[in-house]
């Protein structure tokens, strides 16, 4: 497909089947990636068309002396090329397999063609699968497909394919199958052999092995047919104890290079080219020791000797060099050991332009500039003249054949070449590459012989030192090498423009100007603070001229002196800071002992609360003798007096205090109280401990996952470098599974950054692969090596090894975690402080962020360039690049250390974060939104296109429930608790997925017409993408896709959101630059069924065989009877609903006649045949709801409350056969004090019992006998319905909450206060959310909403403080709890006259009514509690549901256990033993209970429904 250029618009591509079938589908499968082109140029001797230029190049034998580009592949993105013999062979990005040249004994798997192949040919057996390498012998070629199949063609003339079945050769690929169980890792072709690495470390070799190069031991005892191995067989020797990684071929002999970086060589030695100091050939791998100290990354190997790079960039060479090929000058003829290649030759034009400079120098660059320096001839004055400067640079990639080598440099753009760009640009001339100070240069140079033209020579000259080849065919220069590959007499390039680094030095030239612009703002913020120091000391001196003044009278000075010898005594009181005001406030020792009032001491001029509170500690105990002075004070407010006091009095109480004072021991005083203090101390600062841990645990429980199941980590996008974790550099336009994690890794969170990913795991560790040349995948220090900084398989980042990741955040360059004790690990570039390190250093291994200590972090987020964390306490800080005031410090300078966003700290707590390239997004737990940054595209949603340095609120998105942001480069996202989407900002790609291109300012929904569906659960913003996860694990994408970064095969521009295909169970979701991720998890419970369904289906074919004669054999008959016993076992596994009760039986409310009470959980035998689907239960009688929907009541009948017909007790379970009778079936019940109510399954609404308040609501009448059904409710849709004291409540579909009964408190919510309500009234006042649960006590209401934080109502009587408002006053209106703004409620309790509920941490409030314990907490009992208080932990589990009585709290764990609180009868609360009277209050567990799936309680008695597989039938 032809690259489509940036400025081309493309046409809306919307989520439809018609719209998708009218694009080519071959033509996208071979869609560039827009990460970088990937272009192929050769050079060299064009015989045989081993070039790809066409015909013109394959007649005759001249060369092409100059780079070419292969025009046939300029439409493709070329990850590899590999040039043979007399063939070249590539590999695009997207896994297809290119090859041309000489087409002798088939070696270019084209099948049996005649003559050379003059272009590029795509091998079409290669079209259903992904090749990811490549190799090419002297006439036979490999390669290896994604799934670790290795695939063999060509000659075949000494086993070289491992394929022992061909003789001769083989014209089209075919697979290695013996290898096929061994897990490919890395191969290569020798000239007649095959040599094969697999992930296991082991090495397999083929072939022709005259010279040993097949390293199986001593090849002159072997035979004839062993010297030429036709099958792949292990070397077993040579290797020790290393693990091998990688392996090379030559002609005759061959090499490796282990997981430590140590060179193995072997095979033909007759010019010294293994490097072991000898002539001798080797037939076993050898260890080569002069390079052991140091770790090698490369090896290439020529006719007869052979390179090496180690990780600083340093080439090696060794074995014959007699036309140069060693690099080491004209002396060098043969090297017996590895040399360092220490010189490279350059040429610039020199001073006069036109002459040459060639310089012999290290690797790297030289250049003049003009300098003004002082005249050579000593006399005084200077001359202007061209000083030369010298760069240094470093080898990264090597290549070699026949008898020449190559070797490409890699270096930073120098001065000389910037100021020529520069001066280009200025002048309006053409430039090929962009020159900056963080442009990377990547060079090509040769050496040896130039026969072929491969060094770009004229004739066949010998180069001695490595040569600058600089020029290209058309005239541009060859800076931008990413590959090359040597052959014969021919060498191929593969060169890509790294344009994000021209990025970065855009970023580090705008962070110089803005930093500078905010130094000179405060140099002239400065100068206006020195005019106002200088007032400020003017006033000063006026102050100390007046107190110099005061001196003078001796009057002031007694009344200083006292005052001052005063407040010296006070312990921890700021003498110095608060004598001067108290001075200045005419206030003396004597005016001081008339206060009694924290106000009085504020008008004084105290201003700090702690001063105030310890001087008002120390005035209660100032003895009341004064000097006769006589002064008066007065302000606004009061006059104070101070009259000479009697002498004789003062003397009496003078001697009454000295007489208490020596009634005890000083000594021993002092010891008390010191002993006291310090026990004081010790126990504040152990609750202060427990009271942290516990907080970390609830946290942490946000970041667990659940183990039991299947992890799989997906990943698809651009695959440069690796980054995809795959193996290889291959690109995947739909999700593709990453196999080749660490064993056991089960991933459950992933991120993307620029060029890299990184994975937390289920077991705490952390994993990370792709481009590390900024130190970001956190393995090595020294990122800046060769070789060390990629990893194209997740690795682990040992500097995390013993610490427990429980958070995660990737940046373009730069990641920061988050441990389980809440230490905070950054790493990568830091050149813009996103590290917060308190420097500019880029950090190549974890490093400890302490400045971050002890404030909770919860949360890590990362910008482009800067980066944030979320406290437990809600506060925002904030750290990196702030060019465009993306930190909202209110300017613009760049800062490398944490620091609070104060703006937001005053508004309120955050919620969540999200950063993008150069802009914040914030969500605050008060339901507001903000932002703030550059503003350019429209993507702070604030109608303008205007950056903003301080946070400012999105008015838009304020009470639309946002709980969740997403930050693009350009655009943003928004996610309500609804499942909702907003998105704004620049859309050129489509990427704000409202069907167009045109930029938006401000949050705009996605509708149902945008194709986006409507329970999005996450979203995630990419470079120019975006992203959606359902709640069902469905993945929609839209935006910018020609990379494959969608997950759609049709790698187009997508409008609007697009469903991925055939992906489902998806957990969580990342996006990168150019690449995507998500993480899938399977739980075994479903894996388990889908495995039972599979076997039920195959079981007859599978276990059932008959006869000829049609009888059923024995072995048939034992296959019926075993699963008719698995059938019955599968039954009696069936979850069956039983009942316990306990407590009191005063009027048959336990439906065990005769029993007088349980103290602990008894089986109510008389149902265990009835399978139990519901409970309920008011302070008097108990209902039941079978799975068939039948309805069983027990207790007393008065006020018709049983529904029976009567008002007499049922001291049994007796079932309510009104609904048997009318065929009605009950699915829910509710019991009110006096009155039920049941829902059936078609959603009607029954009620029955006392409404004389209306709480029945079908009429006043005292006595409702029997069920009769709210047709005013007929039409709502009834989900959920709830009974309380004297009223009642119902929940529709639509979320919407219905209330009747009475309303003298203003218990309905309806806004006003009433004797009743007899007829349903919908609930306005709760914001228009939806209504999750309501919950009724006596008089009072709480209501749960889905929403933000505080998620919780309540309204009604409040004498108790039972509706958590910190007051005792009623309300009519729903009112939000804000004391619980900073959690999520999930479930709700209200008893008579307190409340109860349990956060998403698991965690227990109460508030109320608590004299009966009901509160779980001491302090309750004497007095009411009214605003939520949290309960220390009780157990062990977390806790998921909590139920009260009319003086009982109960909760459920997850576990199923339960723990109550509260009023306890004579038989205690649900234990076998009696009340415990030491801790009355702690919630105790019910002994006897697990599987709790429902819970109910009245005053005395409670319910528990168990649904268990125990067989109790017999013992009923």
């Amino acid at each position: 497909m032809e690259k489509i250029p940036d400025d081309a618009v493309q046409p809306p591509a919307q989520a439809m089947p018609e719209v998708l079938d009218d694009i080519a589908t071959d033509v996208l499968a071979e869609s560039p990636s827009r990460e970088g082109d990937g272009f192929v140029l050769t050079y060299g001797k064009g015989v045989f068309g081993r070039l790809g230029h066409g015909i013109d190049y394959t007649l005759s034998e001249e060369s092409i002396r100059l780079p070419k580009r292969v025009e046939t592949l300029a439409k493709f993105s070329i990850q590899e090329l590999v040039c043979g013999k007399d063939s070249t062979a590539c590999l695009t990005d997207t896994g297809r397999l290119y090859q041309w040249g000489k087409s002798v004994t088939g070696k270019l798997g084209l099948g049996r063609v005649s003559g050379p192949v003059v272009v590029p040919t795509r091998l079409d057996f290669f079209a259903s699968k992904i090749v990811c390498a490549v190799a090419l012998g002297r006439n036979h070629s490999v390669c290896l497909t994604d799934d670790s199949r290795m695939y063999c063609w060509g000659s075949n003339t000494f086993g070289q394919l491992g394929l022992p079945e061909i003789t001769t050769y083989l014209p089209s690929p075919a697979e290695v199958k013996s290898l096929r169980e061994q897990h490919v890792r890395s191969f290569a072709c020798g000239g007649w052999h095959t040599l094969a690495c697999m992930w296991s470390g082991a090495v397999f070799s083929c072939g022709k092995g005259w010279h040993g190069q097949l390293g199986q031991g001593d090849y002159e005892s072997l035979t004839a047919q062993s010297k030429a191995l036709p099958y792949f067989k292990r070397i077993m020797q040579g290797f020790g104890d290393h693990r091998i990684v990688k392996v090379y071929g030559g002609i005759e002999m061959s090499g490796a290079i282990s997981e430590s970086g140590r060179v193995f060589t072997w095979g033909q030695g007759d010019q010294c080219q293994l490097g072991h100091d000898s002539t001798n050939n080797e037939s076993e791998p050898r260890e080569l020791e002069s390079l052991s100290k140091m770790r090698i990354v490369d090896l290439a190997m020529g006719a007869s000797h052979m390179l090496a790079l180690d990780e600083k960039g340093v080439p090696y060479s060794w074995g014959k060099g007699a036309n140069g090929q060693l690099g080491h000058g004209e002396m060098g003829e043969k090297e017996r050991m590895p040399r360092p290649i220490e010189l490279c030759r350059r040429m610039i034009k020199g001073l006069s332009g036109a002459d040459a400079e060639i310089r012999d120098m290290e690797w790297g660059s030289f250049y003049f500039k003009k300098e003004r320096v002082p005249l050579e001839s000593g006399e005084d004055g200077e001359e202007e003249r061209q000083v030369e400067y010298r760069q240094k640079g470093k080898v990264v990639q090597i290549a070699a054949d026949a008898n020449y080598s190559l070797f490409v440099l890699e270096r930073l753009a120098n001065e000389a070449e910037i100021l020529a760009y520069v001066l280009a640009v200025e002048k309006g001339l053409a430039v090929s590459k962009k020159m900056t100070h963080m442009t990377v240069v990547r060079e090509l140079f040769g050496c040896g012989s130039g026969k072929g033209g491969v060094l770009q020579s004229v004739g066949k000259e010998t180069e001695y030192i490595p040569r600058l080849l600089l020029e290209t065919h058309s005239g541009e220069l060859l800076q931008d090498i990413v590959h090359v590959s040597a052959g014969k007499a021919h060498v191929g390039i593969v060169v890509r423009e790294d344009y994000l680094r021209n990025v970065e030095s855009k970023n580090m030239d705008e962070r110089t100007r803005k930093d500078a612009e905010a130094l000179r703002a405060r140099m002239e913020s400065n100068s206006q603070e020195a005019h106002l120091m200088e007032i400020a000391r003017q006033e000063e001196m006026d102050i100390l001229k007046s107190q110099e003044e005061r001196k003078q009278n001796p009057f002031s000075v007694e009344i200083e002196s006292a005052l001052e010898a005063y407040l010296s005594s006070i312990h921890g009181f700021d003498k110095e800071k608060w004598l001067p005001i108290l001075l200045e406030n005419n206030v003396d020792i004597e005016t001081l002992s008339t206060i009694t009032t924290d106000e009085e001491l504020k008008m004084c001029g105290i201003t700090a609360i702690g001063a105030r509170r310890r001087l008002l500690r120390e005035l209660a105990h100032l003895p009341t003798r004064y000097t006769p002075v006589f002064y008066s004070y007065h302000n606004s407010k009061f006059i104070y007096i101070s009259w000479p006091p009697s002498r004789a009095e003062e003397i009496a109480k003078k001697n009454l205090l000295d007489k208490n004072r020596t009634g005890g021991n000083p000594f021993g005083e002092f010891l008390k109280k010191k002993a006291g203090g310090k026990i004081f101390r010790c126990l504040v600062r152990y609750a202060e401990g427990k009271h942290l841990e516990s907080i970390l645990d609830r946290a942490n429980l946000r970041y667990q996952a659940d183990p039991e199941g299947q992890h799989k980590l997906f990943m698809w996008g651009v695959g440069i470098d690796g980054r995809g974790g795959h193996g290889y550099a291959m690109a995947y336009a739909t999700p593709h599974e990453v196999t080749a994690l660490p064993l056991k890794a089960k991933v459950v969170e992933v991120a993307c950054g620029c060029e890299h990913t990184i994975a937390r795991t289920y077991d705490g560790s952390m994993l990370s692969w792709g481009n590390g040349e900024r130190g970001q995948l956190g393995t090595t220090e020294n990122y800046n090596g060769v070789g060390v900084n990629k990893a194209y398989t997740p690795q682990v980042v040992q500097g995390l090894k013993r610490y427990f990741i429980v958070n995660i955040a990737a940046g373009r360059w730069h990641n920061v975690v988050i441990t389980s004790d809440r230490i905070v690990f950054v790493w990568g570039a830091g050149q813009f402080g996103q590290l917060g390190l308190d420097n500019w250093d880029t950090k190549g291994t974890p490093a400890h962020l302490k400045a971050l200590d002890s404030r909770g972090s919860c949360k890590a987020i990362c910008g482009g360039w800067h980066s944030g964390v979320v406290t437990e306490t809600g506060k925002l800080l904030v750290w990196g690049k702030n060019t465009h005031g993306q930190l909202g410090l209110g300017d613009c300078r760049t800062i490398n250390y944490p620091k609070p966003n104060l703006t937001l700290r005053a508004t309120g707590k955050v919620r969540t974060c999200d950063m993008g390239a150069n802009h914040t997004l914030v969500v605050m737990v008060a339901n507001r939104v903000f932002s703030f940054g550059a503003g350019d595209s429209g993507q702070l949603g604030h109608d303008s296109k205007q950056s903003c340095y301080i946070p400012r609120e999105i008015e838009l998105l304020e009470a639309k429930n946002i709980c969740q942001v997403a930050a693009g480069d350009q655009h943003s996202l928004a996610l309500s608790v609804f499942g909702e989407v907003w998105a704004w900002g620049g859309s050129p790609f489509g990427q704000l997925g409202h069907g167009g291109i045109m930029d938006i300012t401000v949050p705009t929904p996605l509708l149902e017409r945008h194709n986006i569906p409507p329970n999005v659960k996450q979203i995630a913003c990419g470079y120019t993408f975006s992203m959606a996860l359902t709640s069902n694990g469905d993945v929609y994408s839209w935006g910018q896709g020609e990379s494959g970064e969608l997950g759609h095969a049709q790698k187009v521009l997508a409008y609007a959101p697009m469903l991925i295909n055939d992906f489902v169970k998806i957990e969580q979701i990342a996006a990168g630059h150019r690449h995507a991720g998500c993480v899938q998890f399977t739980p075994r419970t479903v894996l388990f069924d889908d495995r039972q369904a599979e076997d039920a289906a195959n079981v007859d074919d599978a276990t059932t065989q008959h006869s000829g004669s049609g009888t059923t054999t024995p072995r048939s008959e034992r296959s019926k009877h075993s699963r008719g016993t698995a059938l019955h076992e599968l039954q009696s596994q069936k979850k069956h609903g039983f009942v316990f009760l306990w407590g009191e039986d005063t009027c048959g409310q336990l439906g065990m006649r005769g029993l007088q009470g349980a103290r602990s959980p008894t089986l109510l035998q008389g149902m265990v045949a009835l399978n139990i689907k519901d409970v309920s239960c008011s302070q008097d009688m108990s209902a039941f709801v079978t799975d068939t929907g039948r309805v069983y009541v027990c207790g007393s009948g008065e006020l018709g409350r049983l529904g029976l017909g009567h008002l007499a007790p049922a001291p049994t379970p007796m079932e309510l056969r009104f609904f048997s009778v009318q065929q009605v079936k009950i699915c829910s019940i509710a019991c009110g004090i006096a009155h039920t109510l049941a829902l059936t399954d078609d959603r009607r609404v029954y009620a029955w019992g006392d409404g004389t308040w209306g709480n029945t609501g079908i009429s006043s009448s005292p006595e409702v006998k029997e069920p009769l059904e709210l047709h005013s409710l007929a039409a709502s849709e009834t989900v959920k319905i709830e009974a309380g004291g004297f009223h009642s409540a119902a929940i529709t579909m639509d979320g919407k909450l219905l209330t009747w009964g009475k309303n003298s408190n203003g218990q309905l919510g309806q806004g006003t206060v009433s004797v009743c309500e007899e007829s349903p009234k919908k609930v306005e006042s709760v914001g228009g959310n939806y209504v999750m649960d309501v919950s009724l006590g006596r008089n009072h209401t709480v209501i749960l909403v889905q929403s933000t934080p505080p998620n919780i109502f309540s309204c009604g009587m409040n004498a108790n403080g039972q509706l958590g408002h910190k007051d005792y006053v009623d309300r009519c209106d729903p009112s939000p709890i804000m004391e619980l703004d900073d959690r999520s409620i999930i479930s709700i309790g209200t008893g008579s006259a307190h409340t109860a509920v349990i956060s998403q941490f698991g965690d227990l409030l109460t508030w109320g009514n608590g004299r009966n314990g009901q509160l779980g907490v001491f302090s309750g009992i004497d007095s009411d509690i009214p605003s939520p208080m949290q309960l220390p932990s009780f157990c062990d589990n977390k806790l998921v549901r909590v139920v009260c009585g009319s003086e009982i709290t109960a909760v459920v764990t997850d576990h199923g256990e339960v723990f109550m609180c509260g009023r306890e009868s004579s038989t205690g609360m649900g234990a076998s033993l009696a009340r415990n009277y030491a801790n009355p209050t702690q919630p105790k567990e019910v002994e006897g209970l697990t599987g709790v799936t429902q819970l109910a309680f009245g005053a005395i008695h409670g319910i528990a429904l168990v649904n268990s597989t125990l067989d109790l039938s017999g013992g009923a």
